[in-house]
């Protein structure tokens, strides 16, 4: 992780160390430092973070921080932009649909 931080931007490998950089955060279920290196990769390199696999990503961090609305954004930009049967959506679509239905049990408790 370190070494991916210290890239600077602009560098030919600044996207790769990004999408990294989201990947690990993802991993470690570092929530906030997931949605930043994605967003940023998006925001920075938005024509190498078009994937479906950043959108899943975003998903997944937004709902695990308890962001439902703004992964719900997330989430129906992706269904504009990819097919039904898109691996990726399809994992995200579960994703937010699993947290929904959690926070439906949690809150008839």
């Amino acid at each position: 992780r370190e070494a991916f931080e210290r890239i600077p931007l602009g560098h030919e490998r600044t996207s790769f160390a990004l999408r990294s950089l989201g990947e690990i955060a993802l991993e470690l279920e570092n929530w906030e430092s997931a949605r930043f290196w994605l967003s940023k990769g998006r925001t920075e390199y938005a024509d190498l973070f078009i994937d479906s696999w950043v959108d899943f990503g975003l998903v997944k961090a937004l709902v695990s921080s308890g962001r439902t609305e703004d992964a719900k954004s997330v989430l129906d930009a992706a269904r504009a932009k990819y097919p039904p049967g898109d691996p990726w959506l399809v994992l995200a679509e579960s994703t937010y649909e699993t947290s929904f239905l959690q926070s439906k049990e949690r809150d008839s408790l």
